[in-house]
Parts: structure tokens; sequence; C-alpha cells
């Protein structure tokens, strides 16, 4: 049996104030699977719940207008994209098995969708409902009660959602142990983006020898982070929590040998060093092999190294270069 936890929300005072409280939790917890929303009158929420998901939306699309960060762009541009293509439906999972986000009656939760994170409770329901719903969720699923009428108990053990939260520092704190263990400040590479670039090259250089250990602490604290949003850490340590993204990211996709759009959106940080060319303008194979000579020639032998095999990759388009004719030209 898993573990699942409660969050309780007050009621907003109005049918749109619920709809907007609903939308934005959604937003933040939309990477997490499916969710239910229970109603006694689904078809009219879902349609309000929908509208100020669409609002959303185009918020970020202004944000994304806003900004000239590369990479910000591309994050807020796969952001919107899944919001547009997210599926809102007021059936049953049984009847539409395939949407994302479902609005039912309480009479039709007999079922939940596979793979259920979350599901809010908007009208009361009895406590054979509820240790039914429990039973089909998804370990350290969330149920989000604006009834305040569930309760943990003997037979049905809710913990809190702080307990998420917990559980987030606690990964955080791993994440630090194995980072320190190779000599590495997350704040002192946080401070280093992106205007110094030594420093986070450096640290990616020693992440590259030790990937899937580095990836796997990487991936248990994202994964922690996800399962407790909303979740709004201070500033300063959102931005640590940010670099350890970048960093992963890195990693990951050098260690496959694929070019990614991240890769190809960034050429201005960490080891994709370039003098203000747009990297798609340019030929990948001879950036890539310039940058994995100048790594080199600073010491970062396995940045090099993963960054030659990135440019003889079959999924980068040229042919092969003469490196040491590469460096003459750094």
């Amino acid at each position: 049996m898993g573990s699942y936890y409660l969050e309780i929300r007050k009621q907003p005072g109005s049918g749109a104030g619920l709809a907007t409280d609903i939308a934005k939790h959604l937003q933040r917890r939309q990477h997490l699977g499916t969710a239910v929303v229970v109603s006694d009158r689904p078809l009219n929420l879902m349609c309000v719940v929908r509208k100020f998901w669409m609002k959303l939306a185009r918020a970020l699309q202004r944000e994304r207008a806003g900004t000239v960060n590369a990479q910000k762009i591309l994050h807020l541009t796969y952001a919107v994209t899944r919001m547009q293509h997210l599926t809102f439906i007021a059936k049953t999972p049984a009847q539409i098995p395939d949407a994302d986000i479902y609005f039912v009656s309480p009479h039709q939760l007999s079922t939940l969708p596979v793979n259920c994170y979350s599901i809010y409770i908007t009208e009361k329901i009895s406590e054979a409902m509820l240790a039914n719903i429990v039973a089909q969720l998804a370990s350290k699923a969330l149920i989000i009660d604006y009834t305040d009428s569930i309760a943990s108990t003997e037979l049905m053990p809710l913990q809190p959602k702080t307990v998420l939260v917990d559980q987030v520092t606690e990964a955080w704190e791993a994440v630090r142990h194995f980072l320190a263990s190779s000599h590495i400040d997350i704040a002192t590479v946080a401070e280093a983006v992106p205007l110094h670039a030594a420093t986070p090259d450096d640290a990616l250089d020693v992440l590259l020898d030790q990937s899937r250990g580095f990836l796997q602490v990487a991936s248990e604290f994202h994964r922690c982070l996800q399962l407790a949003q909303p979740f709004d850490p201070p500033h300063e340590t959102q931005k640590l929590y940010n670099t350890l993204s970048l960093l992963a990211h890195r990693v990951q996709a050098l260690s496959t040998g694929q070019t990614t759009p991240y890769l190809e959106s960034l050429p201005d940080t960490f080891f994709l060093r370039d003098d203000g060319a747009n990297l798609c303008e340019r030929k990948k194979r001879l950036f890539l092999a310039a940058a994995a000579v100048w790594h080199e020639q600073c010491g970062r032998l396995h940045l090099s190294k993963a960054l030659k095999a990135l440019s003889a990759s079959p999924h980068t388009s040229a042919t092969t270069f003469d490196y040491e004719a590469v460096a003459m030209s750094c």
C-alpha cells in the first residue's frame, strides 16, 4: 500500500474563485499524470476552469514575448504548448480513457483514471467513497479538499502535504551531499551562471565522469519536487534548484551523445562556447569540435570527450573534423 497525502484549501467565495484556484493548482501539477475534479456540476466547472486555464496559457505567452533569454523562451514554449494540448473532459475514465483532466460528479467516482496523482474534492463525499478513491490512487498522490470534511483515519491514513515538502528538503540534502563528495558547491555554481562560465563548466566536467549517480540523485530530487507542487521555496533556494536542473539536463544530453533543442538554443552558456554567432546558423559539427578542443586545452577532459562524441554522432549533420586544425583557430 502506498502513501497518500491531503491538502486542505479554503473554499473561495465564488464559483469563479474556485475555478481560478483549481486552474492555478493544476498548472503546477500538470506534469504528474492525470487529475480528477469532483463537482456536483462537473460540466459547468470544467468550462470555467478551462477558461482560466487558457488565460494562464496566454499569460505565459506574453511572458515569453517579453524575454530575450533563449532558455526561458524554450521553457515557456514547451509549457504553453503542453497547456494548450491538455485534454479536459466532463466524462468518466471508462467513457474516455485517454483524457488528462476529468470532471465528474460524486456518483461517477467508482473508477479513477490510471496514473492519477491529483484529485480535487469540491463536494462532500462519503467515507466509503473516499476509501474507494484512495484505493485507486497512485502512490504519493495528493487529495485536495475544498470541503474541509476529509480527515485521516486509522483505516485510511492520509499524511499532510507538508510531509511532501519535507521530502523535498531531504532529497535536496542528498543532492548536496553527492555534489560535496565531488567537491562541487552548488551555490557557487549558481552564482557563476551565466556570467562566469568556467565554474559551471568545471562542475559539468566532473559530473560527466559520474553521470549515472548524479542523474539518479537529481531525478529523485525532481520527482519529490514535482509531487510537492505547488511549492514555492525562497528565491535563492529556487535558484539552486534551477541550477541543478541546468546541470542535469546538460549531463543527460551529453551522456546520450545527441543534440537536443536545449543544446541548440543555448550557444552562450555552459559548455557551448561561442563568440555570439547563432548556433543554428553554423555547422554544428565544426562548432562542437571547436568547443571540444577548447575545453581539452582548459583541462576539462571529460567534457571535451563528450563534445567530440557529440560532433561525431550520426544525429549531427556534417563530416569528420581535423581537431588540430580546429585548435589552431580557437
